[in-house]
């Protein structure tokens, strides 16, 4: 099992005002799976995925990713986990303007100081996975879409993370667009990879093997 939560909460104080995220989560995800968290707005989707991605940390509970309980690590040693084991995929994009895709693609290699011909390459050999190797010294403004949705999967996979968590990653997408994005995730999922999609979308969720439904920070039936 990949991922491992028990008895998992997440409380905010709101101006003095409990508010509770999430209660009580049981989950397990088994390495290679490809799971779609759904839930309205307010269910706490969001949160769970941020306390997946070690963004957040939980208010209680554990939470153990690939068997190592991360629940009480502090904001370094989350960093150091997010950079080395996941990968995240942003409705937003999150593409850094001023720089092109190539280098868009291989700054997570930049920072964990991997020699500048290794990381050519792979940006390279990545970038042709996304069909995207001719468009690879545009820069964000110069893509459309979709383009800059692949180059953020491109991003996000080209450290080859444990996990891979997708936040609404066709929102901003027409429907054809999105169908193609998903397509490349269940290609990905096909290869091994582990992804945790998280959207409201019924259609997206249909690409995934399980759906999650949480209602209230609950998971529903």
């Amino acid at each position: 099992m990949l991922i491992r939560l028990s008895n998992l909460c997440k409380v905010y104080n709101t101006g003095g005002v409990e508010v509770h995220a999430l209660r009580d989560i049981d989950l397990g995800i088994d390495r290679g799976e490809f799971v779609a968290i759904c839930g309205p707005s307010g269910s706490g989707k969001s949160t769970l995925m941020h306390i997946l991605g070690c963004l957040d940390r939980p208010t209680s509970g554990s939470y153990f990713l690939d068997d190592t309980p991360i629940s009480g690590y502090n904001d370094k040693e989350l960093s150091k986990i997010r950079n080395r084991n996941i990968g995240f995929v942003f409705q937003s994009f999150n593409l850094i303007q001023q720089l092109t895709v190539r280098e868009n693609v291989g700054l997570p290699l930049l920072y964990n100081r991997v020699p500048v011909d290794e990381i050519q390459k792979k940006v390279i050999d990545i970038l042709g996975d996304v069909e995207l190797e001719k468009r690879m010294l545009h820069r964000p403004a110069e893509l459309s879409g979709g383009e800059q949705q692949r180059t953020a999967i491109a991003r996000a996979i080209i450290n080859d993370p444990s996990i891979l968590l997708a936040d609404e990653p066709t929102g901003n997408l027409d429907t054809r667009i999105g169908q193609e994005i998903m397509s490349i995730f269940s290609r990905l999922h096909k290869d091994g990879k582990t992804i945790v999609v998280v959207t409201h979308n019924d259609a997206v969720a249909s690409y995934a093997e399980r759906q999650i439904n949480l209602m209230d920070g609950m998971i529903g039936l």
